[in-house]
């Protein structure tokens, strides 16, 4: 069952960069910079709307009137913060024991369900009796400090020994680190982690900022090259009606780029 979701904190970037977008449209002036922003935004909604999936990491919350078999998020799925629940004849507000539900993240959406040999508590008769709040999201936007080699995240938490790999858009990775490459945390903290080569290893010697929006995490290229495609599009027919000409729908490219992206059922 999926749920009424919302999202509690927008992206801390855009996928796709004004630079980057610019050059795709090959603008070389600033004055539609407003313009072609909104374009990246608008594209980059229409992708997650139309994938049933979350490009830039953000936290998210769904509601479920009660407790029901499975309970459906979004994807990717990231991590569950908590599963909450309203009780009693009052509607109290009850953390639900991580013991008591499982988190699958693999699936198409990410999905929470009952842990085995367990029964959900009766919950308080509201629409919104139940709870989820989690992260999604394919990337999340970091900056690095030259001096410490310390990476903030926006959007994300990790632990010491995941394995991550790096993007950027519009730009270069700080040097001293490459896209393509397995890193491996540590010293995580918060939003706060240092990357080694190794697992334990010693601390990657960051001594550049690099340029553009960098990101921990890799979204699929086709999904990259529909987002062009479609602000390419929106850019050149700036009007609902296309007049004196066939009216066509959004390209084609479009739709067969993003087909394989698609959570069915959703």
């Amino acid at each position: 069952m999926r749920g009424n979701v919302i999202t509690l904190t927008g992206p801390g970037a855009e996928p796709i960069t004004l630079t980057e977008a610019k050059a795709h449209l090959r603008v070389d002036g600033t004055d539609e910079d407003g313009l072609i922003t909104a374009l990246i935004v608008a594209a980059r909604e229409h992708v997650e709307n139309h994938t049933a999936r979350v490009l830039v990491a953000r936290s998210m919350r769904s509601y479920f009137p009660g407790f029901p078999a499975r309970m459906d998020l979004v994807a990717p799925l990231q991590s569950v913060a908590s599963v909450k629940y309203l009780e009693d004849s009052a509607g109290t507000e009850t953390t639900l024991a991580t013991t008591n539900y499982v988190v699958d993240a693999y699936e198409l959406p990410g999905v929470v369900t009952e842990a085995y040999s367990t029964t959900y508590p009766t919950t308080y008769d509201h629409p919104q009796a139940v709870r989820v709040a989690f992260t999604a999201g394919y990337v999340a936007p970091f900056t690095a400090d030259t001096t410490t080699n310390v990476l903030t995240v926006s959007g994300r938490t990790y632990t010491d020994g995941d394995v991550v790999r790096l993007t950027n858009s519009g730009g270069a990775l700080p040097t001293g680190l490459s896209a393509g490459t397995d890193y491996y945390v540590r010293d995580a903290s918060g939003y706060t982690v240092k990357l080694a080569a190794t697992s334990g290893g010693t601390a990657i010697d960051i001594t550049g900022a690099g340029t553009g929006t960098h990101f921990v995490g890799e979204i699929p290229q086709p999904i990259r090259a529909a987002m062009l495609l479609l602000i390419g599009h929106l850019y050149a027919n700036r009007e609902a009606v296309n007049v004196g000409n066939i009216v066509t729908t959004v390209p084609l490219a479009v739709d067969a780029l993003l087909a394989p992206y698609r959570v069915a059922g959703f």
